[in-house]
């Protein structure tokens, strides 16, 4: 079609380099002796080989659309960070198949890295099992004495509504025994309870202190979603659709034209040392995307990063964002306890980790662009500017002036504004006009601009999915 980006087969050559560019004989694993032929190594080396030699056409699509999954991929259990010598060996192998077998364009190398990359793990290190709720504990045996004397005394109590008055006497006694044993031995079993939960919450504030203050300060939330699926749908179809999408803005005579900038902004491609850092800074347990491979595996495999990150130079060249990082799975958050209505949750999406290294890359160059040139106020504007500690500072200020407000008995009024849909209510169009408006460099509209027109977004509610 005329309006799809065509790659030709010169072009592959022209936009590879020569570390992209995998050497048929350099891994022949086929020819290794010490390789098992039973060996899923082996196997899936042979596969792309096979691929990789199928005749290709001339003309290529380099990335067609192509449909989510019907299901979840399932989590890999990944060994732990202590264990060096199955990440090393892991890594060794992948890099190894991966040399082998990428003989096609970019976004189809990058496809083709997270998907050998989680069948090999799969093979080699399984799938994690489901969390099983865990089981009520069972009752010890002091707590079956106390259960046992609150049935005798509810018996007495029976007893002593139709028996004599001078049965009630005795009755009464026995009674006031029961109910002084019952007492003992609470405050024995409470004493026990309390020791056992200092000593877990001590625990989880050795382990985590900052989780630990986190749930001591938040507020409880829990809950299912309950909604139907027809709800859902038109809930997500409300939030994240824009009827006025297409719209032009047009001009508006209070904005003053921005200077043009004395920095320009960094449109080399990313380096090794920006992938590295950016890695190192994410979470070791952030939840992967929809292909399943978190941050933890580029952490512990610097081969695989590497190879990552030369794809992503490419990438970065050719200015065209692959089909898979436009996939979201999203997921509902309570945001109160006992949540079950679509309107208690708040809605995450969660991206591929490949993605969300490279536009991480982007979000940095953009930031330090913006603000070397002042096209920032940071009097004003503080949240996502590295170096203010915008809520420290605002909480301050706010605090600062009640505090005067309360010395010197004067009035007082505090707004807070809260977006409904903060994120999801900013038009397309007013995305590519302010990158248009701050100068930002064609190239880089050119990536955001692919990146915003294709994104596709699962949610699911229970066991059914909704797109």
């Amino acid at each position: 079609m005329a309006s799809e980006t065509r790659e030709y087969s010169s072009q592959e050559t022209t936009h590879s380099t020569d570390e992209l560019s995998a050497q048929e004989t350099a891994h022949d694993a086929t020819r290794d002796p010490m390789m098992n032929e039973d060996d899923p190594l082996l196997e899936l080396l042979n596969y792309s080989q096979d691929t990789s030699s199928q005749p290709q056409e001339q003309e290529a699509v380099p990335d067609r659309p192509r449909p989510m999954p019907t299901t979840r991929t399932p989590k890999i259990k990944w060994p732990k960070a202590s264990e060096k010598a199955p990440w090393k060996q892991f890594d060794e192998d992948i890099e190894i198949i991966l040399e082998s077998s990428m003989q096609v364009p970019v976004h189809r190398k990058l496809h083709t890295l997270s998907t050998l990359v989680y069948s090999v793990a799969k093979e080699r290190f399984g799938i994690e099992e489901t969390k099983k709720r865990k089981e009520a504990p069972k009752p010890n045996r002091r707590q079956h004495r106390i259960e046992n004397l609150r049935k005798e005394i509810r018996q007495l109590k029976k007893q002593y509504r139709d028996s004599s008055q001078v049965q009630r006497l005795g009755l009464s006694q026995l009674r006031d025994t029961l109910r002084t044993k019952l007492k003992s031995l609470r405050r024995a079993e409470n004493k026990r309870r309390k020791a056992r939960e200092r000593t877990r919450k001590r625990a989880a504030f050795t382990a985590n202190p900052y989780k630990f203050a986190k749930t001591l300060l938040d507020k409880e939330r829990s809950g299912t979603l309950e909604t139907p699926l027809e709800e859902v749908e038109k809930y997500l179809h409300d939030t994240h659709s824009d009827v006025n999408r297409e719209d032009v803005l047009g001009d508006c005579d209070r904005i003053d034209p921005a200077l043009p900038p004395e920095t320009p902004l960094v449109t080399t491609e990313p380096t090794l040392g920006e992938v590295k850092d950016v890695v190192k800074k994410a979470r070791w347990g952030s939840t992967p995307g929809p292909n399943a491979i978190p941050y933890k595996v580029y952490k512990m495999c610097p081969l695989l990063l590497k190879r990552l990150w030369r794809l992503l130079k490419v990438v970065w060249r050719k200015g065209e964002v692959p089909e898979a990082w436009k996939e979201a799975e999203g997921i509902f958050t309570p945001k109160e306890r006992n949540s079950k209505t679509v309107n208690q949750f708040r809605t995450i999406s969660l991206l591929n980790v490949e993605g969300k290294i490279f536009f991480a890359i982007l979000a940095r160059r953009l930031t330090s662009f913006l603000t070397t040139n002042a096209y920032i106020d940071t009097s004003v504007q503080k949240g996502g500017v590295p170096g203010f500690s915008g809520c420290v500072e605002h909480t301050s200020a706010i605090t600062q002036l009640i505090q005067e407000a309360k010395t010197g008995k004067k009035d007082l009024t505090v707004v807070w504004l809260d977006l409904a849909n903060a994120y999801g209510s900013i038009p397309h169009q007013l995305i590519y006009t302010a990158l248009q408006h701050y100068h930002v460099d064609n190239h880089v509209q050119k990536i955001i601009t692919s990146y915003l027109d294709g994104i596709k977004l699962r949610f699911s509610v229970g066991d059914q999915l909704t797109k």
